[in-house]
Parts: C-alpha cells; sequence; structure tokens
C-alpha cells in the first residue's frame, strides 16, 4: 500500500459511503483511479467488506461484556473448529486469542443476562470446557469500529 491507497482506506474507514468522486477530489485523483485502487485494495484482502455502524441498544444488545475463559487442554481440532462456529452467535463480536493466565478473550453484547449466561454456560459444554471469568460493562467511555469514533451512552 502506498501513500494514496493509506488516504483511500482512512477515508472509507471514516465512511464507507464517502462517494468515489469526493475522495478523488480530496486527494487529487480522478474518479475512476480512485474506483481502480479501491478494487484493488478489496482484491487484495486489504478491504475486507463493508458494514453499517448501528446503536447496539437500539437493537437489543444492552449489555456488553468481555469473558476471559482458560482452556485446560490441548487445542484440539474440534475445539478450533467449535472456535469457528461461535462467528455465527451474533452476541459473539470477537474472539482473541491472548497471552497471560486466561488464553481467550471474547467480546459479547447480549440482550440481557439471561442470553449472556447462555453464552458463558456454552463456553464451559464439552469440547471447550472452559473455566470463565465475565467482567461486565458498565459504561463505555468511547469505542471505535473501523475509524469511527462511537459516543458514550
Amino acid at each position: 500500500m502506498n501513500e494514496i491507497d493509506q488516504k483511500i482506506v482512512e477515508y472509507l474507514l471514516k465512511d464507507a459511503r464517502t462517494p468515489h468522486t469526493q475522495i478523488a477530489d480530496e486527494i487529487g485523483l480522478s474518479r475512476p483511479a480512485v474506483a481502480e485502487r479501491v478494487k484493488k485494495l478489496e482484491q487484495a484482502g486489504v478491504i475486507k467488506g463493508y458494514s453499517a455502524i448501528v446503536d447496539p441498544v437500539a437493537i437489543g444488545q444492552s449489555i456488553t461484556a468481555f469473558i476471559s475463559a482458560k482452556y485446560a487442554g490441548i487445542m484440539k481440532k474440534d475445539v478450533e473448529r467449535v472456535l469457528r462456529e461461535l462467528a455465527n452467535r451474533k452476541e459473539i463480536l470477537e474472539i482473541h486469542s491472548i497471552a497471560g493466565e486466561d488464553c481467550f478473550l471474547f467480546k459479547v453484547r447480549a440482550a440481557d443476562i439471561n442470553q449472556l449466561n447462555e453464552t458463558v454456560n456454552l463456553l464451559k459444554k464439552t469440547p471447550l470446557e472452559m473455566t470463565t471469568k465475565t467482567t461486565i460493562v458498565l459504561q463505555t467511555y468511547f469505542e471505535k469500529i473501523g475509524g469511527t469514533l462511537l459516543e458514550s451512552r
């Protein structure tokens, strides 16, 4: 990626719906040149997709929590498969393998405590059988999604 590609990505991070014409005017290229660069960035996997940034409370996800989890065994293929399948659950936003006392960190947005509890219990079931520690967010001071700063509620 060169400097021009980085500028294009910065504009798209702020607002993925920014017209190519506007980006072209700002960085001094033609609209077709910007469109071609965006296409190449997509093909190279630099730009992986586009999405809407939605207020979680407005869509019924009023609880944000982080779940630290420890897996005691050796990572088996079925465990890795189940971790990948967790990406299909709408309440699980992120899964990270981490250094330190715990093995994984999950970011979860749940509708209520019951849904959060179901998610925690899912991690404790076979084949994962993880030990967990859940931290519920009381207040968010700021959160960034892409290049967009979400304000605290």
